[in-house]
């Protein structure tokens, strides 16, 4: 069964044969095997050179047929006569430059076994470094998290909608409020190399410019989605609230892609299989060569037989194009169809969760001129116990008074508190004006030196009643 798997543009100027070194290298170096450099002897093209060593057996490759080469390792080796591991590394260099694909397969030997969490194959770390990836799109393959510029809002959008031409998924780290993240970019981004791209949002401004653009699918408020190629399937998001640690969290973030890249198709070229089949084109053009009338009998049916294949694969290939924008069509017709009961409208959410905390409140409020007892009390009883509000309105709530309740004078310390909740604050003479996430339905004038104590406290109110809905 296949556990772990990837394919993503190699560096310009590599060639497929550079990864045969580099496989020696993870093999010798492995803890799990017995591999020297004395196992390993040259590789000639047009051929696959078997080896064995303790227990394990490793198959290099190399051929080039129709202007197009490639190089496969496979290795193949029994885990305590439990498992059996299959690692495939096939390197394919045709017009399109050089790709990479990597493939981890586990089968269970005995009955009742359950399949491991597989680990990213370390054949990854020294190709990153010794090779480096090659460009995705408009991004580059790497173990290095991109950090986007102020002015790059533009660049994010298209990531999000699915509209850069990537064919790796893209991880968008948000920051939250004190401008921190729930995830640690840079470790995030080694754990996922070859993967996905890690992209880090540069600020809490950059985020309200950019929902605006994406219709408030963006990750924010130091929340972590993971946005698909193509904008085919529904993004993913996690909550740093949901998890225990940084680390709890990105390792959930690594799973995640994991299982969707397993399910992912991979190019033919890319696939031990079609080293194979270049291997036998290859050896059948040498036959070719000889002239043997019976050979050539051979060899037409052969070809006949492969052309009949083809056209198969052909057809089938249409019809999964077909199908892809028949998805995307029912995508770009349906985003106003919401994930559950309810549509979800136009309105954005200038939090995590903020229109699911709106629906429960007002349930929860309005439940009392609802009959107890009767089947709408109860359904609605039942939603209200399983969607639980969060403690975000107390929290912002809690700022807010934290920084204009008892201040005497407004100055930069209660503006960088209102900043860090989501208010941009411009200064207007005597007083200031803040606007919630720059929603200028939600504009509050904050006299720069209040008139009494009670000032601030009527202020607090004003701005939780506007946004909240509540007193």
């Amino acid at each position: 069964m296949l556990v772990w798997a990837t394919e993503f543009p190699g560096s310009a100027g590599k060639s497929p044969d550079d990864l045969i070194p580099l496989a020696k290298e993870w093999l010798i170096g492995s803890p799990y095997s017995e591999w020297t450099a004395a196992h390993f002897s040259d590789h000639p093209s047009g051929a696959v050179t078997h080896y064995e060593a303790g227990g394990q057996h490793v198959a290099i490759a190399r051929v080039a047929a129709d202007g197009q080469q490639w190089a496969g390792i496979r290795q193949v080796w029994v885990e305590r006569g439990e498992r059996e591991w299959t690692t495939e590394i096939v390197g394919h260099a045709a017009e399109d430059g050089l790709w990479i694909s990597v493939r981890l397969d586990c089968n269970l030997l005995l009955p009742g076994l359950a399949l491991p969490i597989p680990k990213k194959p370390y054949f990854l770390k020294p190709l990153f470094e010794r090779l480096g990836g090659g460009f995705d799109g408009i991004l580059q393959i790497g173990d290095v998290p991109v950090v986007l510029a102020e002015d790059e809002v533009d660049l994010a959008a298209s990531l999000i909608r699915g509209l850069a031409r990537n064919r790796l998924p893209v991880v968008y780290v948000s920051v939250g409020r004190g401008g921190q993240s729930g995830a640690d970019a840079r470790r995030l981004a080694k754990w996922v190399a070859g993967m996905a791209h890690v992209v880090v949002e540069p600020s809490r401004h950059f985020s309200f410019a950019l929902s605006r653009q994406v219709g408030g699918i963006n990750a924010y408020n130091g929340e972590i989605g993971i946005y698909w190629p193509g904008a085919v399937g529904k993004p993913e998001y996690f909550a740093p609230r949901q998890f225990r640690s940084k680390v709890e969290l990105e390792r959930e973030v690594e799973g995640a892609l994991r299982l969707a890249l397993i399910g992912v198709r991979p190019r033919y070229e890319g696939t031990w299989s079609s080293v194979q089949e270049a291997l036998s084109r290859v050896r059948l053009e040498q036959l070719r060569s000889t002239g043997s009338t019976e050979v050539e009998k051979y060899i037409a049916e052969f070809d006949a037989d492969l052309g009949r294949k083809q056209n198969r694969l052909d057809e089938a290939e249409a019809e999964i194009r077909r199908l892809e924008a028949v998805i995307r069509r029912y995508q770009a017709s349906s985003t106003d169809v919401s994930d559950g009961v309810l549509k979800r409208g136009d309105e954005q959410e200038y939090y995590p969760g903020e229109m699911r905390d709106a629906v429960v409140r007002v349930l929860a409020v309005g439940r009392a001129s609802v009959v107890p007892g009767s089947h709408w009390d109860n359904i609605i009883d039942s939603v209200l116990r399983a969607n639980p509000p969060s403690s975000t309105p107390e929290e912002i709530t809690a700022d807010l008074k934290a920084a204009l309740s008892k201040m005497s004078k407004f100055g930069s310390s209660e503006r960088k508190a209102l900043e860090a909740i989501g208010f941009s604050v411009e200064d207007a003479g005597k007083h200031a004006k803040a606007t919630y996430f720059e929603d200028e339905r939600y504009m509050f004038t904050i006299p720069k030196t209040p008139g009494d104590h009670r000032s601030g406290k009527n202020l607090v109110s004003d701005i939780t009643r506007s946004i909240f809905g509540v007193n």
